[in-house]
């Protein structure tokens, strides 16, 4: 069984940093507690460009991102158990190094390697774990 694991508030609460950031930019002052979906900025007077924007350079601070749990290695350690395990990111491409190296510093592992996938909608998913299982073989 293939599993896809997605970083952004699953693994990695990015959304602590972003709302520090966005607050800092735009004088607001957003918390956790306002986030209730991924479309959750169109109800303030954030654009979509700075939500992502302020979201990118969230990870320009990766080490100050905490996980969404404790022990979040152990727990991703746990369900790898049920199948191969990928972690997928739907951000740009100047995140990934920062992703890795977040998933790196949690000491979650996905096989060899913490493996991050660029995926621009959900329906890429599963066309990029097939070429990631391919290229185990």
């Amino acid at each position: 069984m293939k599993i896809a694991v997605d970083l952004d508030g699953v693994l990695a609460e990015s959304m602590l940093v972003w709302c520090e950031r966005a607050n800092k930019e735009f004088g607001t002052r957003l918390s956790m507690e306002d986030i209730d979906s991924w479309s959750w900025w169109k109800r303030t007077p954030i654009s979509k460009d700075d939500f992502y924007r302020i979201l990118d350079e969230s990870w320009d601070e990766w080490s100050a991102i905490p996980p969404t749990e404790p022990q979040i290695a152990e727990k991703v350690a746990r369900i790898e158990k049920f199948g191969d395990l990928d972690i997928v990111t739907g951000r740009s491409k100047r995140t990934v190094k920062a992703a890795r190296d977040w998933v790196d510093s949690q000491k979650v592992r996905v096989g060899d390697l913490p493996r991050v996938l660029k995926a621009k909608n959900w329906r890429q998913v599963p066309a990029l774990l097939k070429r990631i299982q391919a290229s185990k073989s």
